[in-house]
């Protein structure tokens, strides 16, 4: 079922910055740590004028419009449309066709334009089609999106002073679908949000006075070229999200995020051409022996705790397990539940075992076998695919096979009976009611927990061609920003407890790295 989730950020008089969210897929559920079936949520990410306070009071942007004469009272919107679901959105879905209304008198719409539409040929089309503008409303055409696809609209309005938040008003209508408003959003900081909404606006206006921060509060921070960052598909959506922040405040830079799996972005990185390495960066769930294994590769950072969530197909009456047989599961020592013994003593049901595991890219598949296995490799698999029955030479086995991403793994355990596997905890969040969480020992993947001993989870790790500061300038900048304090809020609105949190003071758990 195609869902449409909308997020808005108002901030004063001065300015105001939406982001909406498209969702394909039938799974809302728990959608940022907050989907409930039928709930609306709004959310305000921002609340500050575009003028600085004091001590800088004095300090104001003037934008002049395409007719040369100075746009009173200035707003901005950067909107934010995405569909992160699993099924595409097509033209036939809006009933009616959604809308953004500005409510106030005097209330104007200067110019909207599109930007950073993926894939590029998505902005062709809506320029193409374009926008429906009226005085103070915008009307989105209905275009095609598939999974994945997104664009970024940029509009200037006028006449936004007054008492209160500037007010945003929606409409629109999805067949089978609903508009879902988060009010879990994620923050930015002010200086890289005001950065961005300005040096994002490409419609036209002229900027005559523009004295905004961009990341880290200082405008040498910003640095131009392509840069490439490849690893841990667990991660992958939590610097896609701080890569987008980093390119709208700083137009010159590309960034592209892949999530190839922690080996492959190491060796890929280690592998890469010497006049590529030095752009390119890489994420490892947990630390590797790089020395041995990826020539001058180097650790440039720890960005965050991650902590592994078990998660078992949601008909599998199963909610705690001893680490134990647990352990067993995953080395392929049983092959019907009703051979594992409970946290509460009982046993499973009769059903056969069903292993889910991660390819040998995985760095999610080496902390398995680093802290559950004791070292020893997972067992291998027993079928050509996790819907295939058991070899002849695996009669007595369980089924076990291989996944290559995170995503293929929660698709996988939702969709066989009697399957279990291993996903990172927000990921694991994000599935909702189609997987179920199963603890150990009476402890699960929160912080929490982690804390009281759960011992499933490690480190994410940053890594860079040689030392960093001997790097490429946006390689050295986008690394900078992401172990930043600054960011400390986003990484854990994606669910992960930042190495360094607010005000600076590190996560404990990062330096053990586990």
């Amino acid at each position: 079922m195609p869902t449409l989730a909308l997020e808005w950020l108002l901030d004063g008089p001065y300015g105001l910055v939406v982001a909406l969210v498209i969702i394909g897929g039938g799974t809302v559920l728990n959608y940022l740590r907050t989907r409930r079936e039928k709930m609306l949520s709004f959310r305000v990410r921002f609340n500050s004028r575009l003028g600085f306070d004091p001590p800088d009071a004095g300090n104001v942007v003037r934008l002049i419009g395409p007719d040369h004469s100075e746009i009173p009272d200035p707003g901005m919107v950067v909107a934010r449309i995405k569909n992160v679901g699993r099924s595409s959105i097509t033209e036939q879905d809006y009933v009616h066709r959604l809308g953004l209304t500005f409510p106030g008198a005097d209330r104007r719409l200067v110019t909207v334009d599109v930007t950073e539409a993926r894939p590029p040929d998505l902005q062709d089309l809506l320029t193409g089609e374009g926008f429906e503008v009226h005085d103070n409303r915008i009307i989105l055409p209905k275009v095609h999106l598939n999974p994945g696809s997104e664009f970024k609209l940029v509009a200037l309005l006028e006449h936004t002073s007054g008492t209160g938040k500037p007010e945003v008003q929606t409409n629109g209508i999805l067949r089978n679908g609903r508009v879902f408003l988060d009010s879990d959003g994620r923050r930015l900081r002010r200086s890289t949000l005001i950065g961005a909404a300005l040096t994002t606006l490409l419609a036209g206006a002229l900027v005559a006075v523009l004295l905004v921060g961009l990341p880290g509060g200082r405008q040498e921070d910003c640095a131009e070229g392509e840069l490439t960052v490849s690893g841990s598909s667990a991660f992958a959506d939590a610097v896609r999200t701080l890569a987008d922040q980093y390119m709208a405040a700083c137009r010159g830079s590309k960034i592209t995020v892949e999530a190839t799996g922690s080996v492959e972005g190491l060796n890929n990185l280690s592998s890469a051409p010497e006049d590529d390495r030095l752009n390119r960066l890489a994420l490892a769930d947990g630390r590797f022996d790089v020395n041995g294994e990826f020539p001058g590769v180097e650790i440039a950072g720890t960005l965050a705790v991650v902590p592994y969530s078990f998660v078992a197909h949601p008909a599998l009456p199963i909610e705690d397990i001893p680490r134990g047989e647990l352990a067993r599961v995953f080395k392929g020592d049983v092959a019907n539940w009703n051979q594992v013994t409970l946290a509460d003593g009982t046993r499973g049901p009769d059903l056969e075992v069903r292993v889910v595991g991660r390819d040998t890219r995985s760095g999610s598949r080496l902390v398995i076998q680093r802290i559950l296995l004791d070292g020893t490799p997972p067992a291998g698999i027993t079928a050509n695919s996790c819907a295939a029955a058991r070899t002849e030479a695996a009669v007595n086995a369980p089924i076990i096979c291989e996944v290559g991403s995170t995503g293929a793994v929660i698709d996988a355990v939702a969709k066989y009976e009697g399957a279990i596997g291993y996903v990172d905890m927000p990921n694991a969040i994000d599935a909702g009611a189609a997987v179920k969480q199963v603890k150990i020992d009476k402890l699960g993947a929160t912080l929490d927990d982690l804390n009281r001993g759960y011992p499933i989870w490690t480190v994410e790790y940053l890594y860079s061609f040689g030392p960093l500061a001997k790097t490429g300038e946006l390689t050295r900048s986008f690394a900078g920003f992401m172990v930043d304090a600054e960011q400390a809020d986003e990484i854990q609105k994606e669910g992960y407890p930042p190495c360094v949190q607010p005000g600076s003071v590190p996560q404990g758990l990062c330096s053990k790295g586990n």
